[in-house]
This record gives C-alpha cells, sequence and structure tokens, in this order.
C-alpha cells in the first residue's frame, strides 16, 4: 500500500475494525478520508489499539502513537520521525 497519500503531517487517520480475523489494511474510507484497518484483537483492554500500533509500525518501518480515539474505531495515530 502506498501510505503516503494516507499521511499528512506526520498523522494517519485510521477506522478500525476490532475482533477481525486477521490484522490488515482493508482499503480507504474516502468519506473519513482514513485508511480501514481490520485488527485482531478485541477492543477490550487496550488490546486492539495495542494491535493497530504494531501493525502500523511494521508497515511503516517508523515508531508510531496514538493521538486520539481510544475508545473509538475513528482513530488518528502520529508517526514520529
Amino acid at each position: 500500500m502506498d501510505w503516503s497519500a494516507h499521511i499528512h503531517n506526520h498523522h494517519i487517520k485510521v477506522r478500525a475494525r476490532p475482533g477481525a480475523d486477521e490484522t490488515k489494511v482493508l482499503g480507504c474510507d474516502e468519506a473519513r478520508h482514513a485508511v480501514k484497518i481490520s485488527v485482531a484483537a478485541p477492543a477490550q483492554d487496550n488490546k486492539a489499539n495495542i494491535l493497530l500500533l504494531k501493525f502500523l509500525k511494521k508497515q511503516l518501518g517508523k515508531q508510531v502513537r496514538l493521538v486520539s480515539g481510544a475508545t473509538s474505531r475513528d482513530k488518528v495515530v502520529e508517526i514520529v520521525e
């Protein structure tokens, strides 16, 4: 996936789908200007957020941190340079 089209000021908007069978990019949510990602972890006890950040770190090859959306499916992730 070409991530550069979705990175704005070192931030990525994500629409997460927790509780999926596998963690993967599903595509783009044009209405939200976000990347849709399924997450193979439940939304309980921050498990989905942790797995999402690990997935993005591996995909981008850079450190990332959750800026907003800890309890929402709509998230903003910062890419730490």
